[in-house]
């Protein structure tokens, strides 16, 4: 069983507390940065202004660690764009959880994560 860390939570300026709406999506994400799921939520949570956010951080593969930064009763900032466009029709950062996966960089400069 996966425990979940909860102790690196997200800088208050980075979501907003509270829900106004009820979940009803899961937003899977990649971080698009180096680092494991500890150090993405110890940079969220140390630092405001950010802008961005997210529920959980998920690890690389076998023996994957995951922390929660963002409680799930809060809204993060997870999806949607700078220019307040949406790629999904319905998924917002009020209804949805965001979960960021750590990923890794390949020779090409692609980003990808572990199944």
């Amino acid at each position: 069983m996966l425990e979940i860390n909860k102790s690196r939570l997200c800088h208050p300026e980075n979501d907003t507390r509270g829900r106004r709406e009820p979940i009803t999506y899961l937003a899977i994400h990649y971080v698009g940065a180096l680092g494991n799921a500890r150090e993405n939520a110890q940079y969220y949570g140390s630092r405001g202004g950010i802008g961005a956010s997210a529920h959980y951080f998920v690890d690389h593969g076998p023996g994957a660690a995951i922390y929660q930064s963002v409680p799930e009763g809060h809204t993060a900032w997870h999806c949607g764009r700078s220019d307040g466009k949406y790629k999904h029709p319905k998924c917002r950062n009020a209804n949805s959880i965001g979960i960021e996966m750590c990923c890794r960089k390949d020779k090409s400069g692609t980003w990808y994560f572990d199944p």
